[in-house]
């Protein structure tokens, strides 16, 4: 299955949606529209979630305020906008399109994580995943065939991973559904985009 997982210049099969285009349509100015977000009422739970150390910060993400997440920010936490699609009309049009072509029920989730810092350790996802790096980098490990008696907790730096990739502004990456990964911005603030693609039929239009 991890064949099929590679840095790749567009989306197959749905190359309407190239790394580019993924790209503006997901570069959304983040601190006006986090600002917006607050005043408007739109930035609540689950919309809106504060993760450090694999953990959500429930007081943070239930009723955030702009001290807060800031203070949150500088320790390390990540920034989660979820269901995008519900809250911002242009990622709507976006994931119906995706959907109309895939035919399968598509969400759109941002992360927005602090240099040197990660949301999450080692685990996986039950659906399969379209990664789009919008700005700065992320390193993504990821470990292939892990026989289910071996710990996520205790792959690294116990065994060696299968991937070690940088995602760097434009680029894609598939991730299928069960991959275990581990996701650490590189450098400086990183943004990316999740566009979760679930393995059942796309909602009505």
């Amino acid at each position: 299955m991890l064949k099929s997982l590679t840095r790749v210049p567009t989306i197959q099969p749905l190359e309407i949606f190239s790394a580019r285009l993924l790209g503006e349509i997901f570069r959304f100015p983040l601190l006006t529209e986090l600002k917006t977000g607050f005043s408007q009422g739109r930035l609540v739970y689950p919309y809106f979630r504060v993760a450090l150390k694999g953990a959500i910060l429930e007081k943070v993400s239930l009723q955030p305020t702009p001290r807060e997440v800031m203070n949150a920010w500088r320790n390390g936490a990540t920034l989660i906008f979820q269901f995008m699609e519900r809250i911002f009309p242009s990622v709507t049009q976006s994931v119906r399109a995706l959907e109309a072509r895939s035919g399968r029920h598509c969400h759109a989730t941002a992360y927005l994580t602090p240099a040197e810092n990660q949301a999450f350790p080692a685990h996986t996802d039950s659906h399969d995943a379209l990664i789009v790096q919008v700005l700065g980098s992320k390193r993504w490990t990821i470990w292939d065939g892990i026989p289910d008696c071996i710990e996520m907790t205790s792959l690294d730096p116990y065994v060696k991973p299968s991937h070690d990739l940088i995602l760097r502004e434009g680029d894609c990456l598939y991730v299928p559904a069960g991959t275990i990964h581990r996701v650490r911005a590189e450098g400086q603030a990183s943004y990316h985009v999740t566009i979760g693609v679930h393995d059942i039929p796309a909602r009505a239009p």
